[in-house]
């Protein structure tokens, strides 16, 4: 198990503050460092600010420009509104993953250095590693998220919650969380379903947490954050990527680190 190869990075969806600080707590408790992919402002931003703990990327939505109910004009709005609360971000997911060329060449030119939007999951046993992009973007793969393992899951697909398993995989070993889903402990998305009209309702949502150390969200993040401390997996705040374009090149970054 390669000590500098596990990161953890949280979509923060539009968790309402009482989800979202119990994700923060969780962190702040185990010092354990994540990247927080913002999707909208919060108070909680500047605690995430100012913690040593952690780095804000940037979550926009373009899905809504897709299906034309969008209240921005354009690609470079919706990325400018998003901008105007977290003006430091050099990382970005988008939401739903959302990519095209011409999306890349818009994170270029904002200033954006980190694309975080290549999921290729933990089972195609592939050796994951950042490439630089022709624009000069760094894009980085990750390999696991909440929310993908619990539609496989849900589909009978048992496997992807053992977290010993998750670590033998070769290279960069990023994972993904939702604030939503570590709250609930989701282990199939019909929980998440049915509490989508209570979400900021935090009484209703606490009746709906799934009780179980084995499988789910916040039993995958706890299970992980006992192997890190176990080893002492603690990355220091820059840290060298290897980076794959034609020739070996390498960027320093605070993200994803640990």
């Amino acid at each position: 198990m390669q000590q500098d190869s596990i990161f953890i990075t949280i979509d923060v969806d539009w968790a309402c503050d009482e989800v979202l600080e119990y994700t923060i707590e969780f962190f702040e408790r185990n010092a354990i460092k994540a990247t927080f992919f913002i999707t909208h402002d919060t108070p909680l931003l500047e605690r995430l600010r100012n913690s040593d703990l952690f780095e804000l990327g940037i979550h926009p939505n373009f899905q809504y420009l897709l299906n034309g109910t969008s209240q921005y004009r354009d690609m470079s709005e919706v990325l400018e509104n998003i901008l105007s609360i977290v003006p430091e971000a050099k990382s970005v997911r988008s939401h739903l993953l959302v990519q095209s060329s011409p999306i890349l060449e818009l994170f270029k030119n904002k200033g954006l250095q980190y694309d975080v939007n290549l999921f290729i999951p933990w089972y195609s046993s592939m050796t994951l590693k950042p490439i630089k992009h022709w624009n000069g973007v760094c894009r980085v793969p990750y390999f696991w998220e909440d929310d993908v393992q619990c539609i496989a899951y849900s589909n009978g697909n048992s496997r992807g919650w053992d977290v010993d398993e998750l670590l033998n995989n070769k290279g960069l070993k990023i994972f993904n969380f939702h604030p939503i889903h570590l709250y609930l402990n989701t282990e199939e998305m019909s929980r998440y379903e049915k509490t989508k009209e209570y979400q900021r309702n935090i009484k209703i949502l606490e009746q709906h947490r799934y009780c179980n150390t084995e499988i789910g969200a916040f039993s995958v993040l706890s299970k992980l954050v006992n192997k890190i401390r176990g080893v002492h997996m603690y990355l220091e705040k820059y840290r060298k990527l290897q980076v794959n374009f034609f020739e070996n090149c390498y960027f320093r970054s605070y993200i994803f680190a640990l």
